[in-house]
């Protein structure tokens, strides 16, 4: 069985963390993997989930900024129909399926936790949106 694209999508974004922990630094290749948070297929739930931990962390250690508030897309005039980044896209999911996240994947989510409290003691940053 040949593994599927959103897969094969990470395994080549992470490519090399394995020399500098969870920092790329580097160009992610584009998805929308908010929304397998919650996929049937296990292992790509996991890679989705581990690539939002990839964001908030290079987002912390400022190596690489992949999340585009609105502000930074009008400034680079970046379309609301452009491929970005939307931080409450991948919070608003993991909020709706934060127990089976959860329960599926402890370490994970308790890193995703872990980096968004530092994100926002660090930036003073808050979470709530309307």
């Amino acid at each position: 069985m040949t593994e599927n694209i959103i897969v094969q999508k990470v395994k080549k974004t992470i490519s090399g963390i394995e020399i500098g922990y969870f920092d790329t630094a580097k160009s992610y290749i584009y998805d929308e993997y908010f929304k397998y948070f919650d996929d049937d297929d296990r292992e790509t739930k996991k890679y989705a989930l581990f690539l939002f931990v990839c964001m908030l962390e290079n987002w912390y250690s400022k190596s690489t900024f992949v999340f585009k508030s609105e502000k930074e897309r009008l400034k680079y005039n970046i379309g609301k129909n452009d491929n970005f980044y939307n931080f409450e896209d991948y919070l608003t999911s993991l909020l709706d399926h934060h127990q089976k996240v959860k329960q599926e994947f402890p370490y994970i989510f308790e890193t995703i936790i872990l980096y968004l409290i530092l994100i926002e003691e660090e930036k003073g940053l808050t979470y709530e949106f309307v």
